[in-house]
């Protein structure tokens, strides 16, 4: 069970909460991280593209996750601002079915952004699955190089690496239950859930994140 870290030194704190949740339900989970673009692949991926004041250019780095780690199979990319409250097994269990990515849908704001990019939906990048060896054998990253720009101008605010996968990726998403994901305090309509697995801390959230690591 192999879960992937991405952050810069603003998140080393969050990322040890994270992590701590994380070995607590699954002793078993190898941690592994990514602090730096080490070849300069992100070049073109500047700050001016986060949208929101709160995410840096680290974002960036988790599309980088397949091709730093070709060896793995598959691995979740967790945001540093989340709890794990159980169990990851079922969800790496989960049957990929020749998609690229397992994620969940976003609360209901992602309906505006789906609209916007003229998508059925919109998923929330803070968890993922990546389908790494299917991934690689069918050169994502230079899917993403030659299709990403054409996201620009269609969502605002641009959600950085989210606007991205999810332009880039829309038909290659499994679309699982929004327990692997769900966001604190945000309104998910018919589609709320009571029992969480991974919750999400976003924006300015993340300051009751204490309160869960105890769960």
């Amino acid at each position: 069970m192999d879960v992937i870290y991405c952050f810069d030194e603003n998140y080393k704190e969050l990322f040890n909460k994270s992590k701590e949740s994380i070995l607590k339900h699954n002793p078993q989970a190898k941690i592994h991280t990514i602090r730096k673009d080490i070849n300069n692949e992100l070049k073109e991926f500047t700050y001016e593209l986060c949208g929101f004041k709160h995410v840096s250019k680290a974002c960036f780095l988790r599309l980088l996750i397949p091709k730093y780690f070709p060896k793995l199979k598959k691995a979740l990319y967790l945001d540093c601002d989340t709890v794990c409250l159980g169990s990851l097994e079922p969800l790496f269990n989960v049957d990929f079915e020749n998609n690229y990515i397992l994620a969940t849908r976003g609360h209901l704001y992602s309906d505006i952004q789906a609209k916007q990019l003229g998508l059925p939906y919109y998923t929330c990048s803070g968890m993922m699955m990546f389908n790494i060896s299917l991934m690689n054998k069918e050169n994502y990253f230079k899917q993403i190089k030659d299709n990403w720009k054409g996201a620009i101008g269609k969502q605002e605010p641009f959600s950085a690496d989210e606007t991205i996968i999810n332009w880039c990726f829309h038909d290659k998403i499994k679309l699982v239950n929004e327990k692997w994901n769900y966001c604190y305090k945000r309104d998910y309509g018919e589609r709320a859930c009571n029992n969480p697995v991974i919750l999400h801390f976003p924006s300015s959230d993340k300051k009751d994140m204490d309160l869960w690591l105890k769960q």
